[in-house]
């Protein structure tokens, strides 16, 4: 048998991760799944719309908040709390939300997709894009992919696999990320394409930041091996 390449390395860590985390990555392809027939079945910007119809509701508050979770702000803190418990761990994680904002703001400018807003108004529809109370639309062109949603599965994806232990926080971290993911389209910010390809993008940081994670933490305990052996062989030598 040869020596597996770094693309079979990679890939049988992905598959491993996505079955240790199945409580996060199961509900995600289903959701996944559903939302890109979904999306093959309706008009782009139904899915915006369908959101106007819950306006005044309790909706309008929670995905307001909601959508915080993907902002620099509440990452950030994260951030500093990982900091305090675990100095490596903050490291992959502010990494990984660092990724998604570079990741984001380069396919943002490569596609040029118009936001909910200028696509509704170039049609001269406009008035049927009704807004949650105290939240401004975004124009122009950078609603493919979702900023929000990247940044939202790129971090609470890593705090799946790397704290992910129990299945209770695995489904919490989904649910946080799907709920940012919601939140954009609800509050007319993007639509349902940019929302799965955010999330695809996301999903795809958190396992990569986590593989390289991991083998810095691998190498890093092999040369603490390495140093101790040779403190120990040392030791002998001076003993002699």
């Amino acid at each position: 048998m040869g020596i597996p390449d770094k693309s079979q390395i990679y890939y049988r860590h992905f598959v491993r991760m996505i079955v240790r985390r199945k409580w996060f990555f199961v509900p995600y392809f289903l959701v996944l799944a559903g939302g890109i027939v979904l999306w093959t079945r309706i008009h782009q910007g139904d899915e915006v719309l369908y959101f106007v119809r819950f306006r005044g509701m309790w909706t309008d508050d929670f995905f307001a908040n909601a959508t915080h979770l993907g902002e620099p702000m509440v990452l950030g803190g994260i951030a500093l709390v990982l900091l305090w418990l675990d100095p490596r761990r903050a490291l992959a994680f502010v990494s990984a939300v660092l990724t998604a904002g570079l990741v984001a703001g380069l396919t943002k400018l490569w596609f040029h997709h118009d936001r909910p807003y200028l696509f509704f108004e170039k049609l001269g529809r406009l008035k049927e894009l009704v807004g949650v109370p105290g939240v401004d639309f975004f124009r122009g062109n950078t609603s493919f992919p979702s900023g929000h949603t990247l940044a939202a599965f790129s971090a609470f994806g890593l705090l799946a696999l790397m704290y992910g232990g129990r299945r209770i926080w695995q489904l919490v971290f989904f649910l946080l990320a799907l709920a940012v993911g919601i939140s954009r389209m609800y509050l007319g910010q993007h639509f349902l394409k940019d929302v799965m390809a955010g999330s695809v993008l996301g999903v795809l940081v958190a396992l990569t930041v986590h593989h390289v994670y991991g083998v810095m933490m691998r190498e890093i305990a092999r040369r603490g091996a390495r140093e101790v052996v040779a403190v120990e062989d040392s030791g002998r030598d001076t003993g002699k």
